[in-house]
């Protein structure tokens, strides 16, 4: 919750950071989340294949991959970023062989570390870890300190684009940004600050995220306009 902050490299080119992972069935699964990523090392990133498959989760990697819906967006949106057509069996490919990958050129990282299944759940008060008492607890203990791990690791890393998802979580983004944001393509607000460009984009379960929308950003990623 206090350091690690993604899958990926940090040399990553493209960032991709959501408001909380889903999940959080209980607190068996956070258990083999904690010990697949203490087995990678505990480090401030890690490889998402590795992760899922030391955790047993084959559907997203491998030869048999399915395309997961919410990755499958932003595979689209970085598959439009260099050109290529997204098709089915283009982003199953980059999905499972690229993305999160500590050989690929993007990151996928949260603002809230620990899975949930809702805003309304909340498994982690059993845990007796001071500031999990409650869900409203835990964003008061945590999440500023998760605003300064990810500002500070963007920065650090300066990477070319930073994808926001989720336009409710739009005045943390801009704490993370450090600045201002304005519509653009697509009809996303749009932000630059040193190297790196920002932008939030619907979340790809959101009404109305189309595959189009996703492709039109990606293009605008890369100052395509095609």
């Amino acid at each position: 919750m206090r350091r690690f902050v993604g899958f990926g490299v940090p040399e990553a080119r493209t960032w991709f950071i959501g408001l909380e992972q889903g999940g959080g069935e209980n607190l068996e699964e956070l258990e083999r989340r904690l010990d697949a990523w203490s087995r990678l090392g505990a480090a401030t990133f890690a490889d998402l294949a590795d992760y899922c498959g030391r955790m047993g989760e084959h559907r997203w990697h491998g030869e048999h991959a399915r395309i997961q819906p919410t990755l499958g967006s932003l595979v689209r949106m970085m598959l439009a970023s260099h050109g290529v057509a997204p098709t089915s069996d283009a982003v199953r490919r980059y999905q499972s062989d690229h993305f999160g990958s500590a050989k690929g050129e993007t990151v996928i990282a949260e603002l809230m570390p620990l899975p949930s299944r809702s805003i309304t759940d909340w498994i982690y008060s059993a845990t007796g870890v001071p500031g999990l008492e409650t869900r409203e607890a835990y964003l008061r203990t945590y999440r500023p300190m998760r605003v300064e791990l990810l500002r500070e690791a963007i920065r650090s890393a300066a990477p070319r684009s930073v994808v926001f998802l989720g336009l409710t979580g739009a005045s943390t983004w801009a704490e993370i940004a450090g600045g201002p944001f304005t519509k653009g393509p697509a009809g996303a607000d749009w932000a630059t600050a040193g190297p790196t460009r920002f932008v939030i984009v619907k979340h790809p379960t959101a009404f109305g995220a189309r595959n189009s929308y996703f492709e039109e950003i990606g293009r605008a990623l890369s100052g395509r306009e095609d």
